[in-house]
């Protein structure tokens, strides 16, 4: 997730009109705006991995196979077609987009304002 934040902010500032020559220049609410996409781009994508590294770091008793993690997410309440088994892995989305956003917004801009 990180990772991918850190290497979308600068393409999405650029992308809002901030010349790479002299970043200085740009206003702070545009480093928001580049810092808040790429947070919830990130987000979004890295959503059903952490889900999955989460369910499997906080189980406790025998360890088993990643993939029985992976079915127990993707089938829960009786999925039986692609789109509900795709929207298994994206429950809570949302609440993790808005964090992640807000968190990246300001992280982002104001560490850029402040180099």
């Amino acid at each position: 997730f990180s990772s991918l934040r850190f290497g979308l902010y600068e393409p999405i500032k650029q992308l809002l009109g901030v010349p790479k020559e002299d970043p200085r220049q740009a206003p702070f609410y545009k480093k928001v705006l580049a810092g808040l996409s790429a947070a919830a781009f990130a987000a979004a994508v890295a959503s059903p991995t952490d889900l999955l590294k989460i369910r499997a770091q906080g189980e406790t008793g025998p360890r088993r196979p990643f993939s029985a993690h992976v079915a127990e997410v993707a089938f829960a309440g009786g999925a039986t077609t692609p789109a509900a088994v795709v929207a298994n892995f994206y429950r809570g989305v949302t609440t993790t987009i808005v964090r992640a956003s807000l968190i990246g917004a300001t992280k982002m801009a104001t560490y850029d304002e402040c180099k």
